[in-house]
């Protein structure tokens, strides 16, 4: 089994706040904010990807008024197995939201893996996997070429054989 890093990602820790850059002063990341019980995901579904691909529902639950952002690199995955990609959010977006207030914006995503379909609607989650690569972020097609390059070269290092071998015509020779 491959660790996260593997793929270029990261394993957010329970409780962390932000990385590396904080975008907004007050502001909450999303994870964190779900975990101290200020926001909640009221739901999260996508379709297809790129602009508007990934449909958030956040419903401000606290008793202060919230500033929450979702970073760019965010991974959402399937409720369940339904062989479609999970979504990578590709910039980060803010949601300002006031007390009790529920707010649903549509988000830019890129899918991850070209050999799965496209969301078509179904129930997606928040993960806590990052992707901290703002290079590969910069494009659908980056994107399936970080992660199929990577699958590729881990099957080879498996000893898997990428391209199937041909069958001969006709009869074999004596």
């Amino acid at each position: 089994l491959r660790e996260p890093g593997d793929f270029g990602l990261r394993l957010r820790r329970r409780g962390e706040e932000w990385g590396k850059k904080i975008p907004q002063a007050g502001a909450v990341p999303l994870h964190s904010g779900v975990e101290r019980g200020l926001v909640q995901i009221a739901s999260a579904s996508g379709k297809s990807y790129g602009v508007g691909s990934l449909t958030l529902r956040l419903q401000n639950i606290s008793q202060e008024v919230q500033c929450v952002i979702v970073p760019a690199g965010t991974i959402f995955q399937h409720v369940s197995w339904v062989h479609r990609q999970n979504l990578l959010v590709g910039r980060a977006v803010k949601f300002e939201l006031k007390v009790g207030e529920t707010q649903e914006k549509k988000l830019g995503a890129f899918c991850m893996n070209l050999s799965c379909s496209c969301a078509a609607g179904e129930p997606m989650a928040l993960t806590a996997l990052l992707c901290e690569d703002k290079e590969m972020l910069q494009s659908q097609g980056k994107v399936w070429d970080h992660f199929e390059g990577l699958f590729a070269q881990y099957k080879k290092e498996a000893g898997f054989d990428e391209a199937p071998k041909k069958a001969g015509k006709g009869k074999k020779k004596k």
